[in-house]
């Protein structure tokens, strides 16, 4: 118990006050603390583990690294053994920083180019037992496969076992491989030498510098990270432009890149892509000495890329022209379907169509000049249009003053008061007075506003019904109330002349009124609301009949050539329908 002097079982077993262990686990502690000082006699430079490892644990210990070196997660176990073993610098994998990496590196440069290192070279038996270099480092056949499996990793090497050649291209087999076939595997080998007419076409493939295949060779690791920098930039851009691929370049009302043509595009990216991809794994310049891609294969993705620059280039120009475009497309639903300029823009448009189908042609500066150009023009053209149209439909403010007066008009009064009575279109002032309230007069059209917005005015010229001039139809207007009133005038009064109106029941006071009004045929002034009363009450007996002008239209025949007897016909069996079971007499019908 001397031995143990100084300490104590639980200290050197790392066992808690609270816990138990079982005999073999205090055995084993014990045994190393023993013979930690002889171990260290015969192996001064075996590595220190900063967990507890013993024979049986091991293997394992080494299989935890072995999945992460194939693309798993990294346990605290592996991440103590890779520590112990000199293999990470900080938190990442440096297998060649390693002193027994370099070792196996100085072993295997000293066969010569294109010597390999058989497995009976690298570990020599003691006492039954195999150890590499079991004078200093005496690391058993795990650890040194976890060092061959980690130089291979960093692609300083390929290791040879029955039935597999493992490089750095496929260290997914370490996972994959039974741990006993690569524990006694057969050699290693220093890899293929650099395929430089490859690197270079990939550094330009990459639009990088075809020189720095040199830096490479000699070791660069920073020129291989900015070449995994951008293989991750054109994954990235292109997923987004497959993406943006879909709308297959809208402009105006139509598609620039035809579907087939789209399609082509989006399977030479996913090629180029899964090309990409699988070069992500040639991160190391040890790793691009098993690059095994040919110049050719390289220049068919080049071409791809090619493609895919073009295409880059089409949506600049289709988004030079968009701006142009959409205010053009919008201006055509503004302008009437036959105007002059419309007949234009659709010139322009089957132009512009025309020239970007032509591959030769829509990616020349000269063609994106040209139309920009004549799509200017035609920009101009609209508002200048729109301008002379806005202001043919709006009033001037001397015209404005004129149109108010118009509402308080001794004639409209009169309309008004008439279209008191029952047989008279009350209709048709209703009409007049919408129109009267449609006539607006001109605001003042910011320059700045019209060239970035088609329509910053109310007003659509498509949608406007009356083609002259807003001051033809004011004075249009003042006209109609001459002829209404006199045609209201003269229908009232031979509706009052009727033999089979009763003017007895008028009253005293009106009677005289009436018959003025039908031997002169002037209202009477002022046109009181008791005469309409008592014109109302006389005509009551009156049945009035209404048709529609469609209902007319449609009944006669809706415009096509007919003969005078066929209209007669038709007008005779329309008004036998409105006036059947009513007395003829007393029905007068009203066109509405």
């Amino acid at each position: 118990m001397n031995w143990l002097k100084g300490s104590s079982v639980r200290a050197i077993t790392g066992i808690a006050d609270s816990e138990h262990g079982n005999v073999k686990d205090i055995f084993e502690a014990v045994a190393s603390y023993i013979f930690s000082g002889y171990f260290e006699a015969i192996a001064p430079d075996y590595p220190a583990f900063s967990q507890w490892i013993t024979g049986d644990s091991m293997q394992g210990a080494a299989q935890d690294v072995l999945s992460y070196l194939a693309g798993g997660a990294a346990t605290k176990r592996a991440t103590a053994v890779m520590d112990a073993l000199g293999l990470l610098e900080g938190d990442k994998l440096r297998a060649t920083k390693s002193r027994y990496a370099i070792t196996v590196l100085d072993i295997l440069q000293a066969k010569g180019h294109g010597q390999v290192v058989n497995n009976s070279e690298l570990l020599e038996r003691v006492n039954a037992r195999l150890y590499f270099k079991p004078d200093s480092y005496r690391l058993e056949p795990e650890w040194l496969l976890v060092i061959l499996a980690s130089l291979v990793h960093s692609g300083e090497l390929e290791l040879s076992v029955v039935g597999h050649n493992i490089s750095a291209s496929d260290t997914t087999l370490f996972k994959t491989v039974s741990f006993d076939t690569l524990k006694d595997f057969k050699h290693i080998q220093a890899p293929k030498d650099f395929n430089t007419s490859a690197i270079k076409a990939l550094l330009e493939m990459l639009d990088m510098n075809e020189g720095l295949a040199i830096s490479i060779q000699n070791g660069d690791d920073g020129v291989v990270r900015t070449m995994g920098e951008k293989i991750d930039d054109y994954i990235r851009v292109i997923l987004r432009d497959q993406q943006n691929l879909k709308d297959r370049l809208p402009l105006w009302g139509q598609h620039v890149l035809e579907e087939a043509e789209a399609q082509t595009l989006n399977n030479k990216l996913t090629e180029t892509k899964i090309f990409l991809e699988e070069q992500q794994r040639f991160n190391t310049p040890g790793k691009l000495k098993n690059l095994k891609v040919t110049v050719a294969e390289i220049e068919a993705q080049t071409l791809n890329l090619e493609a895919w620059r073009e295409y880059k280039q089409l949506k600049e120009v289709v988004g030079d022209l968009t701006p142009m475009v959409d205010y053009l497309k919008n201006a055509q639903l503004i302008l009437a379907e036959d105007d002059d300029w419309q007949e234009q823009a659709k010139n322009i448009q089957q132009s512009l169509r025309a020239g970007l189908l032509e591959r030769n042609t829509r990616l020349d500066a000269n063609f994106k000049e040209k139309m920009l150009k004549q799509l200017g023009e035609l920009k101009k053209a609209y508002i200048q249009r729109f301008v002379e149209q806005y202001q043919r439909a709006r009033l001037t403010l001397v015209e404005d003053q004129v149109k108010a007066k118009l509402i308080s008009d001794s004639r409209l009064i009169s309309l008004e008061t008439l279209a008191g009575i029952t047989l008279l279109p009350a209709e048709h002032l209703k009409k007049w007075r919408e129109s009267w309230a449609g006539l607006q007069v001109a605001e003042s059209i910011e320059p700045k506003m019209l060239e970035v917005n088609p329509q910053p005015v109310a007003f659509n010229p498509r949608a406007n019904t009356w083609a002259g001039q807003a001051k033809d139809r004011l004075y249009y207007l003042d006209d109609q109330l001459d002829s209404m009133l006199k045609e209201w005038t003269l229908n009232l009064k031979n509706n009052l002349a009727d033999p089979f109106i009763q003017l007895d029941l008028l009253k005293a006071s009106q009677k005289e009124n009436v018959n003025s009004f039908i031997s002169s045929g002037k209202l009477p002034e002022p046109l009181s609301r008791e005469f309409i009363e008592e014109v109302n009450k006389v005509l009551s007996g009156l049945e009035q009949v209404n048709i529609s002008i469609d209902e007319l239209v449609s009944r006669l025949g809706k415009g096509t050539p007919q003969s005078v007897e066929e209209i007669r016909k038709r007008f005779e069996i329309l008004i036998q329908e409105h006036c059947k079971g009513k007395d003829s007499e007393k029905i007068r019908i009203i066109i509405e």
